[in-house]
Parts: C-alpha cells; structure tokens; sequence
C-alpha cells in the first residue's frame, strides 16, 4: 500500500504490485447520487441515516465508532449530510402528503360530500413541541403540528415552527439558511401551524377540512372560523373523548386538591375519582356505539349521554333513581321479575334523615348545577352539529375491556356480595360536595355533541411518539439548527409509508437497491409488529390484562412497597457518623429541648 485518503466512513487506498510495479487505485465504498445530483459516499450516507432514525448524533455516532477503533468524519461533514438528508425526506414526504390527498378527495366524492361542490372530509390535528412543558414553563424553541385524514389514516400536512437559529444568535450578517421562522409564543405556534394546514387544503388537495377532531384546545378552533375565508364559518370541532375525560379526572383531582374536606371515606377518593372517569368514558363508547349500530340518531344519542354524564355523580356514590337500565346494574335487577323489594324502594336520592321536600330540592339543585345552558337548551343546539360521521378506528384495549366490566368499576362492592340492591345510597352524602362534581361534569356534558363518535387523536399521538424516536425523547436540544425539522419529517414518512419505510425512502432517494441487511431487519421488525398486534388481540391476553388491572396495586397507581425490604419507604439510610464531643452536644440539646433537664441536674441524677 502506497496510500490511503481517508474521507469520512470511506477511504481512496492506492497500492503498488511489488512484481510488475503496477499502481491501483481502488475505494471502500461506493458513491451513490442523491435528489441534488451530487455525489455521496454511500458509507457516510448510511451512518448519518442511520443515527437519524435512532435519535442520535455526531456524538453517539464518533463515541461507537471509537470503540471499534473507527475513524469518524468530522462534525462538520455529519451536520451538511444530515441537513441533505432531511431536505431528501421532506421532498418525498411532499409526494407522499399529494398521494394520502388523493385518497381523501376520491373517499369523499365517493361518500358524496362536498362544500359548495369541494369535496370536504374530517381530519385529526394536533401538535408536539421540541420540549416536556406540559403544565409548565411553555417555553419550547419549535413546535410540530400534523393534519390526518380520518379515512386515510396518513398525513396530509405537516408544519414546522422555531423561535430560534444557532447562526444568528451569533452573527446576523452572515449568509446561511435560516430555520428560524416564529417570533410569538410556543403556546401559540399550534393554532397557527393547523391555520396554515386548512388554508393550503384546497390549493394542495382539492378538499375542504369541514370538521375536525382535536383535544381541549379551544383556541384551534376560534382561530380556524375567524381566519379561514369562504368556508371557515362551516368548521366544526369533534372533541376527543380521551382528553375530555383526561380532564375530567383532572378537575377532579384539582378539586380534591383545593378542598381537602372531600377526601376521606364515602366522599371524593382516588377509587372514586377513577371510577368517575371510568363511568363517563364507558357512557361515551355506549352511546356511540348506539349511532354506529344505527339504533338510534345521533341527536338522541347525545341527548341521552347529557344525561347519563351528569347523572354519573349520582350513580357512582350509590344514587341510581335517574339512572337508566342500559348499562345501571342496580336498576336492572330491581327491574327483574325475580325481585320482589321494587314497593320497598323509595325515591329519594340521600339518606340523610330530612324529609322528602328537602331532598327533592336537592335533586333538583345538583341537577341544574352544570353550565347556564341546561340538558334541554343543549339538545336544542344538536341540530346544527356536524355531519355524522362515522369512527373507523380501533379503540384501545383499556377502553373496551371498561365497556365490558362496566358494572365492576362502577360499583363499590364486589360482585359476590352485592346482592340487596337499593335505588339510594347507604350512607349520607356530601351535598356540597355532590354539587362541586356536578359542576365540572355540566361542562363536560355541554360537550355531548362533540363526543357522539367517541372519536380520539389517536393518530396525531401515535405520530408524536414515533417522533420521539428520531429527536432521542426530546433529551437533546435539537431547535439550532434543522436537525428538528429532519426529525418530524423522518417520523412522517415511517407513519405514511409503514414499518419498511427505510429500504423503500432509501431506493427512491438513491435509485439504487438497499443492502440485504437493511431490508431484512426491516421486514423482521414489520414482522415481530404484526405478531404483536395480533397476540394483543387474543381473548386470553385481553383477559389477562383484565386480571392486572384489577390487583391492588395497579389500581393504586403505585408499587406495593411491602413486598420489598429495601425498596421506597422500607429503604435503609446510613446516618452519618459524629465524634464524640459532637454527639455529647446533641444529647444535650435533645434533652434540653424535649426532656426539660439541664446537664447539671442530668449529672446530678447519674452520681446517684
């Protein structure tokens, strides 16, 4: 070997025969032609890839690589081919982003609906940020936000927003590409990302967002109507059924937090506050489940689920006089023909020695409790919610299996003792207490409307944890320069273009064929996926995880520390050690402070 020339991964070795003296040249690696036209060495290519899909860097890739006693490029190098490479993923992403557009839009004219002749579909919004600050600080550098269409289940619109670049914070007069594109608030940056996604929807899709699903975000929503021209007026929003009873809970649990006096037992407990949040969130499956059976019309169906929300108070603390038999075991077995105490029962809601005006004024007290517009005004507005749609998507494990056991998690007793049932309570309730819940389910049961389809965001947040992935868990501050943008562009190519999106984005950048290793692992992976979606859809693996749920301590939300000798409150501490003269002053003190004995009685008294 006469040399070698080391670029990156790849190295230009030239040799020379020792017999003839012929020199030749030859490489390590391949070059390979990107979308740009340039030449790249395929090995480089490859290792930033590689470290891109995996949440890493220069760093993780230089620390590898030196255990294997590997030169790396530079630093340098690797921050210009991870930037060719995201622009790479966003070009084909575009392409991909036109193609799911396409499938709307023939969905829709196929279903034939359409805003003044536009095809007009339901699509799934929401955003992520480049940092944890849920609840706290909302200072994130950039910001993500995507648009799923709902029949598609792909993305039709991605958008990136950053109130910081690494180059200008140090020198703004130099020439560079700028990622900096935000100068308001990170809370706001969402609501402006979705109003960019529906005002480019009919010039990049031919199709109009008519209504869409998203959380608690009213902000999206009064953005959208006061901003979109033509048609933002016909917006409507489809609540997610996950985050409005998220926040059900946690209006519970801020109420319990502002008023102590409700903890304690037969008042507001955690088994309680759970069983709540259980009790709504089965309420919304069933009557979703009505319209999609077609059993009844979607107007009915979220008149009855105002009801069955504000009525959950009184059900879970042992009330059942409003409630209904659909899914009120009490009231079913009283109802039963074998059951012969229905003369003996009354119809008072509290047992709690007033007399029967008291406690029907009460009932009509805790009744009228939620917001100003009442159960009737509220079913008068149904009619001018959005079209019925219908929800095609999976619904998670939990939440089926809580449709199932929908009177185990709403009963206090266990099933094998519960056999006197009574339409009131066993004990005297809380009034104002009863009063405080019903408050907070009014304004959940104002939203009735909106939850009929027991739609979620599930998408948009199983988007935000592939994302995940490729930004490392958000540990790394990746908001300098375009190493964030890179990142929700690899994560929406793997949601649009499934588990073996590597080998194929690969083929269509180079346009040459991926290595063997790459496509096997890939299928391996998309393999060892649909296994595990299929295993998790057994009976017995639902079951099992039934039987867990109901152990104590998944039901406390906490390790049953008693198990462990060594482990939280059982933990062992060394104190530290103190010389003599040091721990003769403490005793002193001590027995000064708890005790009332000077030393020189203390003295005295050890003489004796």
């Amino acid at each position: 070997m006469i040399g070698e020339k080391q670029e990156g991964l790849a190295s230009i070795i030239g040799c020379k025969f020792k017999g003839c003296g012929h020199e030749l040249i030859f490489n390590t690696s391949t070059k390979t032609k990107g979308l740009t036209g340039k030449m790249f060495w395929t090995n480089n290519l490859a290792a930033v890839w590689g470290q891109m899909t995996t949440g890493g860097g220069f760093n993780t890739l230089e620390e590898s690589l030196s255990v294997l006693n590997v030169l790396v490029m530079t630093k340098q190098s690797f921050m210009h081919t991870e930037q060719i490479i995201g622009k790479w993923w966003w070009s084909v992403l575009e392409e991909s982003m036109k193609a799911a557009g396409r499938q709307e839009r023939q969905i829709a004219i196929n279903k034939q609906q359409h805003h003044h002749s536009v095809p007009a579909i339901t699509v799934i919004v929401d955003a992520g940020w480049s940092k944890r600050t849920h609840k706290h600080s909302y200072n994130a550098l950039s910001c993500v936000g995507v648009i799923f269409g709902k029949e598609t289940k792909k993305l039709l619109f991605i958008g990136v927003r950053n109130k910081y670049c690494a180059v200008c914070a140090k020198d703004t007069t130099k020439e560079h590409e700028c990622f900096k594109n935000w100068t308001g608030s990170s809370s706001s940056m969402e609501s402006d990302i979705i109003l960019e996604g529906f005002s480019k929807a009919e010039e990049q899709h031919g199709l109009r967002y008519t209504s869409f699903i998203g959380d608690g975000d009213s902000s999206v929503h009064s953005t959208l109507r006061e901003n979109i021209k033509v048609w933002g007026h016909a917006i409507t929003k489809l609540e997610c059924a996950n985050h409005a009873v998220k926040c059900f809970r946690s209006h519970l649990e801020n109420l319990v937090k502002d008023k102590p006096q409700y903890k304690g037992r037969n008042k507001l407990t955690e088994a309680q506050r759970k069983r709540l949040a259980s009790a709504v969130r089965c309420a919304i499956i069933m009557r979703s489940n009505e319209v999609k059976d077609k059993k009844v019309n979607k107007v009915a169906a979220a008149k009855a689920l105002q009801e069955d929300i504000l009525n959950a108070t009184l059900h879970c603390f042992g009330s059942h006089s409003k409630c209904k038999p659909e899914y009120c075991k009490t009231v079913r077995a009283l109802q039963s023909p074998t059951n012969t105490n229905d003369s003996q029962q009354s119809d008072i809601l509290f047992s709690s020695g007033t007399d029967s005006s008291t406690d029907t004024s009460f009932n009509s007290s805790i009744c009228s409790a939620g917001p100003s517009n009442s159960t009737s005004q509220a079913s008068s507005s149904l009619v001018d919610c959005c079209d019925e749609v219908s929800n095609d998507d999976p619904l998670d494990a939990l939440l089926l299996e809580q449709q199932m056991a929908w009177e185990e998690v709403t009963s206090d007793a266990p099933e094998e003792v519960q056999l006197d049932y009574s339409l009131e309570p066993t004990v005297p309730l809380d009034q104002q207490m009863i009063c405080d819940i019903q408050k907070i389910a009014g304004r959940l049961a104002a939203k009735a409307n909106q939850l009929i389809g027991n739609f979620t965001t599930n998408l948009a947040e199983g988007y935000m944890h592939i994302r995940s992935k490729f930004d490392g868990g958000k540990q790394i501050n990746r908001s300098q320069s375009g190493s964030w943008e890179s990142c929700c562009a690899g994560a929406a190519l793997r949601v649009n273009e499934g588990p073996e999106w590597g080998p194929t984005i690969w083929e269509k950048i180079t346009k040459c064929t991926s290595n063997d290793t790459f496509r096997t692992v890939s299928a391996s992976k998309n393999k060892i996926l649909a296994q595990d979606n299929k295993r998790k859809a057994t009976e017995e693996v639902k079951q099992q995880r039934k039987r867990r749920r109901s152990t104590p301590d998944y039901q406390q939300g906490r390790l049953d520390y008693s198990r462990y000798d060594n482990k939280g409150p059982n933990a062992v501490e060394v104190p530290t050690d103190l010389f003599t003269d040091k721990l003769h002053d403490l005793m002193v003190k001590y027995y000064e402070a708890h005790v009332k004995v000077t030393e020189t009685a203390y003295q005295n008294n050890g003489t004796k």
